[in-house]
C-alpha cells in the first residue's frame, strides 16, 4: 500500500461526510422553510415599518431581532403593568413615529381595560362567538357522523311501521 493511496481513501472519506453533511444541511433548511400545516411560510419584508396590530411570521425571532417598543404586562395578581421604549437620540422621523403609534396603542389597552361597558360588550361578543362555534362544531360532527351510516336494504316499509303502532 503507497501513501498516495491512504490520502486518496481520506480524500473520499472526507467528501463522504462533505455530502452527507451538506444533505442534512438542505434537509433543515426545507424543514424550516414549511410551517405544521405544510404550508410554504412567506416572508414579508417591512418596507414602511408601519404598526399592524401583528407580530410578523415568528414571534420570538421578531422579539429577538428588534427590542419591543412598548406593551402590557398583565400580572397574576391582576395588575397590569404597561412599559414603553424611549425613543433614541438617533431615531429619525419614521422611527420617532413608530414609538409614538406604540405609545398611542398601550395608552388605547390601558383606557379599554378601564371600560366597564366594553369589557361587558366584548363579553357578549366573546360568548355570542363561543356558541356559534360550539354549534358549527356539532353540526359538523353529525354531518360526519350522518355520511359514515349506511341504509341496509330490506327494512320495514312506512306503512308496515305505522300499522305496528
Amino acid at each position: 500500500m503507497y501513501s498516495g493511496d491512504i490520502w486518496t481513501s481520506g480524500a473520499y472519506a472526507a467528501f463522504g461526510l462533505g455530502v452527507v453533511g451538506l444533505t442534512i444541511l438542505v434537509i433543515y433548511w426545507i424543514a424550516r422553510a414549511y410551517d405544521s400545516n405544510k404550508q410554504l411560510k412567506l416572508r414579508v419584508l417591512r418596507k414602511n415599518k408601519m404598526m399592524t396590530g401583528s407580530m410578523g411570521r415568528d414571534p420570538v425571532t421578531d422579539i429577538l431581532d428588534s427590542r419591543p417598543l412598548g406593551g402590557v404586562y398583565l400580572m397574576g395578581d391582576g395588575d397590569v403593568v404597561p412599559f414603553l421604549s424611549a425613543v433614541p437620540d438617533d431615531a429619525d422621523d419614521d422611527e420617532a413615529m413608530e414609538h409614538d403609534m406604540a405609545q398611542m396603542a398601550v395608552r388605547y389597552v390601558m383606557y379599554a381595560l378601564d371600560r366597564d361597558d366594553w369589557k361587558r360588550e366584548f363579553a357578549e361578543w366573546e360568548a355570542t362567538l363561543e356558541e356559534s362555534l360550539r354549534a358549527t362544531t356539532e353540526s359538523i360532527r353529525r354531518d360526519k357522523l350522518r355520511a359514515s351510516l349506511t341504509v341496509i336494504p330490506g327494512g320495514k316499509t312506512d306503512e308496515e311501521s305505522k300499522q305496528d303502532e
